[in-house]
């Protein structure tokens, strides 16, 4: 269980992102893994057990409130 946050993606999204961050995530398993380097790739996919949730660009006011319990509750704010 846990949370990793870091600025890339996992790869595969939009054919970009990290090969590594990747194959930590399939190692470790986190409950959750948080990027946005890959503004254009919003959303969420899952890896194993993580939800991996790309949260966009601050830059555009984007952020994301997250609630961690009886499973994954997110959404978008613009901030």
């Amino acid at each position: 269980t846990g949370v990793q946050t870091c600025a890339l993606p996992i790869w595969g999204t939009r054919h970009a992102g990290s090969q590594a961050v990747k194959e930590v995530i399939e190692k470790m398993q986190p409950l959750v893994h948080l990027c946005g380097h890959i503004h254009e790739s919003f959303g969420e996919e899952k890896i194993g057990k993580t939800t991996s949730i790309n949260v966009g660009a601050v830059k555009e006011g984007k952020a994301l409130l997250l609630e961690i319990g009886d499973g994954i509750k997110w959404k978008q704010i613009q901030i």
